[in-house]
Parts: structure tokens; C-alpha cells; sequence
């Protein structure tokens, strides 16, 4: 079995822009699940295809999880410019990108945490004509088949069986350290858009402002605020300083 794991970068934080783009914890976890694949089951092999510029090499033998037999950069000035929240064009340069490994297992992360679109796995299955299941919390190969594991309400787990080749969203993130330190296998591999032969669309959906505070952040805020002020108020109701 032939698995390929994407693996996105995301913009970091403000506070570590000096930093340059990172690689998706997301999509990470999605390669150690692929990883796990082989350690129970035979001929397996797995390839991760990164989309991120020359900098991210420094960092993929830190992060990327041990397991991984392949390592393939895509990254070329369109890529560059590609819209981080428009679903077509992410469609067509990973779907391009896997089409030429011809895996019969893809996974990916569920999301990554700069732009939060969830769709990615599932326009990737749609792109390839593959099975896709999404919210993956395990997975298990069977005979010419996937066995995917999924929580669902109420602490239940579903097991459901896919025909190969298929499309997983794998739901975990890694931790900020890696999954097991190892040597990026052999060189890494780059290509362009050129290689892959896509053409990728302008770009319909884009990024029109980037909020750093959320709502909830500022409820959270607000409401410590007030309850600071009640319980100050009550103690000077009963003759107590709040220094006391």
C-alpha cells in the first residue's frame, strides 16, 4: 500500500513572523497516523508531499513523524501566490500532486489552524474519483481496503470500511514537539507546478482581513473584567479591602 500524506504550511502567529511559515500540526499527525499504517500492515510505504518554500527542509526532520520513506516539495512563485482559503485552487495543486504519486491512501489534517477550512480531504476525493471519509480518529488496513475509525456524539466509536484508493481527514494534532525525531530520508524532492502540469484558477475566495482577537477572547475578557468590579464591590459593601 502506497500512502501519501500532504502536508500544508500555515502563517505563524504575529508574535513569531520572524519565523516564516510553518509546517501544519495538522496535517503532521495525519502523516504519523499513515506512519502507524505500517507498522501493522506489510508493504506499506509513505510519501510526504509538502507544499512550502526551501526554508521548511530545515525543519522537516524534527517534525515530520518517523515512517516516512519519501519526502517530495511542491513550491514554484504561483504556488506562492495561491489563496490559503480558496478550496479550487487547493483541489487542483494537491489533487495534481497526488495524482502523480498514485497512492491508494492520501491523509491528510482536517484543517489547519491559520484558516480553518475543513473541506481540503473531501474536495481532494471528489478531484481524484477516490472514497473519502472525514473526522478520522484511526485507521487500520484491510484487503483492498481502509478500516477508518470515528467518534462520534455521546463517546461512541463508528468503524467503517472504504474501497481503496480513498481520501482520509485524519482529526488530531500533533503536539508542538515532534512524533519522533528522525533523518529526512534520503533529498528531498522539488517540484513546480510546471512538473505537476496543472494550471491552477484565480483564485475566487481569498483573505479580505485578518482579525487577531476573537469574539470569544474578547467575551472571556469583558466578563473577567466585570467579575472583578462585582467582587470588588461586594468587598467594600462589607468594609473589606480588596488588598486584605
Amino acid at each position: 500500500m502506497h500512502i501519501v500524506a500532504p502536508v500544508r504550511t500555515t502563517t505563524p502567529p504575529p508574535s513569531a513572523a520572524d519565523e516564516g511559515p510553518r509546517l501544519n500540526r495538522w496535517d503532521i499527525a495525519a502523516a504519523a497516523a499513515g506512519a502507524a499504517v505500517g507498522e501493522t500492515a506489510a508493504g506499506v510505504t509513505l510519501t510526504a508531499v509538502v507544499v512550502g518554500p526551501e526554508t521548511v527542509e530545515d525543519h522537516l526532520a524534527e517534525r515530520l513523524p518517523a515512517g516516512v520513506d519519501e519526502v517530495i516539495r511542491v513550491w514554484d512563485p504561483v504556488v506562492d501566490d495561491m489563496s490559503p482559503v480558496d478550496i479550487a485552487q487547493q483541489r487542483q495543486l494537491l489533487g495534481a500532486a497526488l495524482r502523480s504519486q498514485q497512492p491508494d491512501l492520501a491523509c491528510i489534517g482536517i484543517r489547519r489552524p491559520d484558516y480553518g477550512f475543513e473541506a481540503t480531504g473531501p474536495a481532494l476525493a471528489v478531484e481524484l474519483g477516490y472514497t473519502w471519509a472525514t473526522a478520522v480518529t484511526g485507521l487500520q488496513a484491510g484487503e483492498g481496503t481502509v478500516v477508518v475509525y470515528q467518534e462520534i456524539e455521546g463517546g461512541q466509536e463508528i468503524r467503517m470500511e472504504l474501497p481503496l484508493p480513498a481520501v482520509v481527514s485524519i482529526y488530531a494534532e500533533s503536539t508542538t514537539g515532534s512524533q519522533q525525531e528522525q533523518a529526512v530520508p534520503g533529498s528531498v524532492t522539488h517540484v513546480t507546478t510546471d512538473d505537476l502540469g496543472v494550471t491552477l484558477p484565480e483564485a475566487a475566495v481569498t483573505v479580505t482581513e485578518s482579525v487577531t482577537q476573537t469574539a470569544s477572547a474578547a467575551y472571556n475578557r469583558e466578563s473577567t473584567a466585570d467579575t472583578v468590579a462585582h467582587i470588588e464591590s461586594v468587598l467594600d459593601t462589607v468594609g473589606v479591602s480588596p488588598d486584605e
